[in-house]
C-alpha cells in the first residue's frame, strides 16, 4: 500500500474544503510487487481451500495449488 504524505493530504483536504477542489493523488509504483496477501470474502460461499489461504502471503513466482486468485475455475474475484 502506498501512503500519501500527511502534509500533502492536509493541503489537498484544505483545498477541497475551501474551493471544492477534488482530492486527487497520483501514486507511481516504482517497484513491482513480488508477493501478495490472499483475502477471501469470508462468507459461506468461500471454498475451504481458499479459506485456509486467507491472510497468507504468496509469491507471484510460486502460485499456490490451483493458481493465483482469479485463475481457478469458478473463482469470484472481482
Amino acid at each position: 500500500m502506498t501512503l500519501i504524505p500527511p502534509q500533502e493530504y492536509r493541503e489537498a483536504f484544505v483545498q477541497y474544503l475551501r474551493k471544492g477542489t477534488p482530492i486527487r493523488f497520483e501514486t507511481k509504483n516504482t517497484q513491482p510487487t513480488t508477493h501478495y496477501l490472499w483475502r477471501t470474502r469470508r462468507d459461506a460461499k468461500v471454498r475451504s481451500s481458499y479459506a485456509e489461504r486467507d491472510g497468507q502471503i504468496f509469491s507471484w513466482e510460486d502460485p499456490p495449488e490451483g493458481g493465483h486468485p482469479g485463475e481457478d475455475h469458478g473463482c469470484r474475484l472481482e
